[in-house]
């Protein structure tokens, strides 16, 4: 019984863990597009208050306009090289961002992907533009002094993401993200946001002892890994 569960635990990660290959930009407030606060806009229909928030490039948003099907989802970041492949220090680690935004596919170079297997002229698969009001900025970047990046972006379980979903009120407009496509030297500290958390379900209320400690290792891995 124990070896199944198991079994079934490694093949749930092995199906459900997507990572990507991601360039990773910042949008809002004071970026060269003038896009205004993020926590304003957003196609999902809504912001973070507190909790770290990002676009998504429109090939795995699922539209250019509206509610797209990855809206809520959530995503861990990891920078490693700026632009030019040159590795970076000081950025953050493992931060995990909602998704709340689309980044258009027109007239933006980095979210023109047509699909999720040809990247863009970086090498993205997807383009990660969080929201610098939200504090993801100062979270991704740290002290780095860019605000253009590669990296990675794993779908991860919103049990791992620190923060409130708020629901825009009537009359709040929802407008795409343009993002910004300079690396701007970042200064942390600046905007807000929480220390990201993690957290993990675990433990089944069965009978048979070696049943409730396997399931209680499948759920709590299942999480981890989703």
């Amino acid at each position: 019984m124990t070896y199944f569960l198991l079994l079934a635990l490694y093949l749930a990660c092995a199906v459900q863990a997507k990572t990507y290959k991601a360039s990773i930009t910042w949008y809002g407030t004071k970026d060269e597009r003038n896009s205004g606060n993020c926590n304003n806009t957003g196609a999902c229909g809504f912001h973070t208050s507190p909790g770290f928030a990002a676009a998504v490039s429109q090939n795995l948003f699922g539209t250019d306009h509206g509610v797209g099907e990855y809206c809520g989802k959530c995503l861990e970041l990891n920078i490693q090289t700026d632009e030019f492949g040159r590795a970076l220090n000081g950025t953050g680690k493992n931060v995990v961002l909602v998704v709340n935004n689309v980044c258009p596919a027109q007239d933006n170079r980095l979210c023109a992907q047509p699909d999720l297997q040809t990247p863009n002229h970086l090498g993205g698969i997807i383009d990660v533009n969080v929201c610098s009001d939200s504090g993801a900025r100062s979270a991704v970047f740290g002290f780095s002094g860019k605000g253009l990046a590669l990296g990675t972006a794993e779908e991860v379980d919103c049990g791992s993401w620190n923060g409130t979903k708020v629901e825009f009120g009537s009359g709040t407009s929802a407008t795409k993200s343009v993002g910004s496509l300079t690396s701007e030297p970042t200064t942390p500290g600046t905007d807000s946001g929480a220390a990201v958390t993690r957290t993990t379900t675990a433990g089944a209320n069965v009978a048979d002892v070696e049943l409730k400690w396997a399931l209680g290792a499948l759920l709590g891995g299942f999480w981890l890994c989703i």
